[in-house]
């Protein structure tokens, strides 16, 4: 606790406006420990309920990352899911964007959960100790990328058992925002390609 009062009381005391800001978040997200534990664990198992309701502060972040950082580290998720898309949306290593997802994902905001599994899966596809587990949850939470992404892993038998069946049923979730939303086009794709399949192998 003495670390992160110290880490606190440093960023109410940074200016404003700075040059270069993701370079002082990324020095105090790497001396975080609660934040760097991510990089080898699974947020998804300390999850805590009820569900966090999303809330957007992504140009809050954008503007304000000092400010967000501080928020996300007194337990707001949709602070940490918010200034984890700005640096996303800079380019930054990955791995500072989902330590904030994790940080998220384990205050319960399940989409950010999905999206930790998904720097998981990018990074290391044939690690499967978390990332299948992880959208299996999300997609229980009735997350369309999660349901999208774990409909892709059965149909493919990634890290679970490959199950069609349950994946054209799973998939039908990634389309509660619609078909113009990106989790259902993507859910549509992986369906075509398992009737496919399915209409190659019938007599």
């Amino acid at each position: 606790m003495k670390l992160l009062n110290i880490i606190l009381l440093n960023l109410m005391l940074l200016p404003v406006a700075q040059a270069e800001p993701d370079e002082v978040l990324l020095s105090f997200i790497d001396n975080y420990s609660e934040l760097t534990a991510f990089d080898t664990s699974c947020p998804v198992e300390n999850y805590k309920e009820p569900e966090a309701e999303y809330k957007d502060h992504i140009s809050n972040c954008s503007s304000e990352g000092n400010s967000c950082l501080l928020q996300c580290m007194n337990g707001s998720p949709n602070h940490c899911f918010g200034l984890a898309i700005h640096l996303q949306a800079n380019n930054v290593d990955d791995k500072y964007p989902k330590r904030l997802f994790g940080m998220a994902c384990e205050q319960g905001l399940i989409t950010a959960c999905t999206n930790f599994a998904t720097s998981l899966m990018a990074k290391d596809p044939d690690n499967t100790d978390c990332y299948p587990e992880t959208f299996k949850h999300t997609c229980s939470k009735s997350d369309a990328w999660g349901c999208t992404m774990y409909g892709m892993l059965l149909s493919r038998g990634l890290g679970v058992e490959k199950d069609t069946e349950l994946a054209l049923s799973v998939l039908k979730t990634g389309c509660i925002h619609g078909e113009e939303d990106e989790a259902c086009q993507f859910a549509k794709t992986i369906e075509k390609k398992i009737n496919k399949k399915w209409w190659m192998i019938l007599p």
